[in-house]
């Protein structure tokens, strides 16, 4: 019933919504009831990300949702998108090096899953926080890593990390090899 509420008020009246997220995850705790304690710390962290514009709280939430799913072994959910959603609040946050770990974690659950598409984000992700970082070969790795399996994609995972290793190799001054990608 609170999960209902939270969802009916999230857009129409997002104060109410976190009033509701709140008793969930109060709810959730008391009747150990740990894959709804989960959603709504993840409810909560998105609500702070995307309503409030509140990096930390929603690191925060999100962290708290992450050590409730390890220390409980909440496998229910792709692990690898979680693992994304923070990396991407940590770039978003200029924490790139937070980032990066993130999006390791990211491509260690989507190795064990075989999920092609979550390895090729993962990759890219982690060389779009290296080019922030001014890390250019380290990025031009991971670009390539991801490449390599794009290849065995639909042409647009493809078309989409020659792109990318384009665009790291404008930062760098590998010009020899430049030529291949532009």
């Amino acid at each position: 019933e609170i999960k209902e509420k939270v969802s009916t008020n999230y857009a129409e009246n997002p104060e109410k919504a976190k009033y509701y997220i709140r008793q969930l995850i109060t709810e959730s705790k008391k009747t150990k009831s740990h894959y709804v304690e989960f959603n709504a710390l993840a409810y909560m962290s998105q609500y702070f990300w995307l309503r409030e514009g509140n990096a930390d709280s929603a690191i925060y939430y999100f962290g708290e949702a992450l050590k409730l799913m390890t220390k409980n072994r909440i496998v229910e959910i792709e692990n690898e998108f979680i693992y994304v959603d923070m990396g991407n609040m940590f770039f978003s946050s200029g924490m790139f090096f937070n980032a990066i770990h993130s999006y390791r974690l990211a491509l260690q659950s989507a190795i064990k899953q075989k999920s092609n598409y979550s390895i090729v984000l993962a990759n890219n992700n982690i060389g779009l926080s290296y080019i922030a970082l001014n890390m250019t070969d380290s990025a031009i790795f991971y670009f390539n890593k991801s490449l390599g399996i794009a290849k065995k994609m639909m042409p647009f995972y493809e078309a989409n990390a020659y792109m990318y290793m384009a665009m790291a190799f404008e930062e760098t001054p590998h010009i020899d090899k430049k030529e291949q990608y532009l």
